[in-house]
């Protein structure tokens, strides 16, 4: 089954390349510029799965986004991506590969 899915990312480069993969994968992807319009997605979307591009987002960061979502009783499973030094980008739970963690999440 094809999932919904939000992205959530200010910059482009970034949520672009996730955004288009996850398209290329049949998925239905809507997108959020900030934690609080992701918010405001959240309500219209309904997704089955968050995936933040970074940590630190535009008026809202990932932890308050997934704190919020808590605090309104929402249980939507969440990835957050970050950047290492060389660039390379690592899913939050860093004890699996990013593919792994994106399709667990898509299987919940």
């Amino acid at each position: 089954m094809k999932k919904r899915i939000l992205v959530v990312g200010y910059y482009s480069d970034t949520r672009d390349t996730v955004v288009s993969t996850l398209e290329r994968l049949g998925h239905r992807v809507s997108v959020a510029y900030s934690g609080l319009h992701a918010l405001e997605q959240i309500q219209e979307e309904q997704p089955h799965v968050i995936v933040c591009c970074a940590e630190s987002l535009p008026f809202l960061s990932a932890s308050q986004l997934r704190n919020e979502l808590h605090r309104r009783g929402r249980t939507i499973p969440m990835i957050t991506l970050h950047a290492d030094e060389s660039h390379t980008v690592h899913a939050c739970a860093r004890t699996l590969p990013l593919a792994t963690n994106i399709a667990v999440a898509l299987a919940a």
